[in-house]
């Protein structure tokens, strides 16, 4: 009887620990449970419509929309600025298009093995599991359809119609290139990683979106113009240029952001701190050692 009570006994400890050991890589292969929203039992903090706050993580996202053009079938142009803490505390730091912790993409998939790593226009990421065994094809909780064969460009399908072609290749994956919906279609053109160009095509006519860098320094983006006549969006920074300091939108509203240097996850990060509103308001962000909001 001893001897059956130890068998049992290092039985259950092994399928414990074999457990153990297969959640930890099922969590490390998608790393977007602990975005914002992706759980339906953990609902995001918010006391704007741009922000979220996860509860779980702490980790702060802010979307902006720079700019929307309103288009035919579906399809509108919005140029959206986001933010995630999780950029400056949870990876080494990206200097992006606005700096630490900023982007403007049209959505971007990175593979790694058997996972890729979609991120949309909005910043919302989700991971795609390989269908079967050696398939091209990537499936998400989402029911978002990803065709990734080797030697051809990522193609993505949404569940509203909405396709995106991937096809500049960057260190953060390949970037979208073309997005169509409706017979509808936005074309991006880039210089290396940076948009260059944004044409929204539909019933014939287009419209372009220019995007203008800094000639020196970290290169920047100082601002986005486009129209007839001409309209611009303008992008600040302070004397040190780690990121965005100020956004001047056409019709003179304003966001201004502050920021800090902190000991975060045992390294400096460059922090995001307080945002001042086109209507002056204030909001303030504190953040622990372990980048919890």
């Amino acid at each position: 009887m001893i001897s059956l009570c130890r068998i049992f006994s290092i039985l259950l400890v092994t399928l414990c620990t074999f457990l153990s050991l297969f959640s930890g890589q099922a969590r490390a292969a998608d790393e977007n449970l602990v975005d914002p929203g992706q759980l339906t039992f953990r609902e995001a903090i918010a006391d704007t419509s741009d922000e979220q706050i996860d509860p779980y993580t702490g980790q702060l996202d802010l979307t902006y929309t720079d700019l929307y053009l309103p288009g035919d079938g579906g399809l509108d142009l919005r140029i959206m600025r986001t933010y995630k803490s999780s950029r400056v505390t949870n990876t080494a730091m990206v200097d992006g298009k606005l700096g630490y912790g900023w982007d403007i993409s049209f959505g971007r998939v990175k593979q790694d093995g058997n996972f890729v790593t979609i991120e949309l226009q909005d910043g919302t990421t989700s991971t795609a599991v390989r269908e079967t065994y050696g398939s091209n094809y990537f499936n998400t909780k989402e029911f978002w359809k990803l065709y990734m064969p080797i030697g051809a460009l990522p193609v993505l399908q949404l569940t509203d119609g909405t396709t995106i072609t991937f096809g500049q290749g960057s260190l953060q994956g390949y970037l979208a290139t073309e997005i169509r919906k409706n017979n509808n279609t936005i074309t991006i053109s880039y210089d290396s990683d940076k948009i260059n160009t944004v044409t929204y095509t539909a019933g014939g006519s287009s419209k372009t979106i220019s995007f203008h860098y800094a000639t020196s320094g970290r290169r920047h983006l100082q601002s986005i113009t486009w129209g007839s006549p001409s309209r611009q969006i303008t992008y600040g920074y302070a004397a040190d240029d780690q990121a965005v300091t100020s956004v001047s939108l056409p019709g003179g509203d304003r966001w201004s952001y502050t920021y800090q240097q902190q000991a975060i996850n045992l390294r400096s990060a460059y922090i995001l701190r307080t945002i001042t509103t086109p209507w002056g308001g204030t909001v303030t962000y504190g953040f622990d050692t372990f980048a919890r909001g």
